[in-house]
């Protein structure tokens, strides 16, 4: 079970700066809140949401970090997907401005929307990421190379700057990227994207 702190602490360890010399850690939780949205537009995570329907036709609001349905329930019955011009032809559900609309029959029934999303974006240091532990090396990576390529930003508008320095940051924040994009790669080959979790 690992939280926001793990990978933070995970990324200053390999950055050898475990006091916050350089990268404060509210520098880093803000990579760590990206990583884990870079992360979900690969590998969403399944969820759900329930409502109570309150007419013969319902809008359900979708929830934050909605990416794609996966199926919609009134009471036990599976919706289907409409067109939204066919909507009155039948039972079912069609989508329109943030909102998914549920057809005939709602009335009091418990709608529920099964749905892919972004992975939990922790508020704190001891929310438990939704994550997978098995990937949270790809959290640490990509935050690894945010972190030099702020500092690679940085240092570039500095006038006094010397230019090895300079090179030796494009360097390092290339190999990180490259780093990043390696495990990212070979995750795939093991878990195609678009595959959720956890898997149904």
């Amino acid at each position: 079970m690992s939280t926001r702190e793990t990978v933070r602490e995970a990324v200053e360890q390999v950055l050898n700066d475990t006091g916050n010399a350089t990268w404060a850690a509210a520098e880093i939780n803000i990579y760590v809140e990206m990583a884990i949205r870079e992360y979900s537009a690969w590998w969403p995570y399944l969820q759900s949401t329930t409502s109570v329907g309150t007419g013969a036709k319902v809008a359900f609001d979708l929830p934050a970090g909605f990416v794609r349905e996966h199926r919609v329930l009134l009471g036990s019955t599976v919706q289907v997907r409409l067109d939204e011009e066919d909507a009155h032809f039948g039972v079912g559900f069609y989508d329109v401005r943030n909102q998914l609309i549920v057809g005939a029959n709602a009335s009091s029934a418990t709608l529920t929307l099964v749905y892919w999303g972004t992975h939990t974006v922790p508020d704190d240091d001891v929310d438990v990421l939704t994550v997978p532990d098995r990937d949270l090396e790809l959290l640490v990576r990509y935050c690894v190379w945010q972190c030099l390529r702020r500092l690679e930003a940085d240092e570039a508008i500095l006038p006094e700057l010397f230019t090895s320095v300079l090179s030796w940051l494009q360097g390092t924040s290339e190999k990180a990227y490259t780093e990043y994009m390696d495990g990212l790669t070979e995750r795939l080959k093991r878990w195609p994207a678009t595959a959720v979790w956890p898997p149904t």
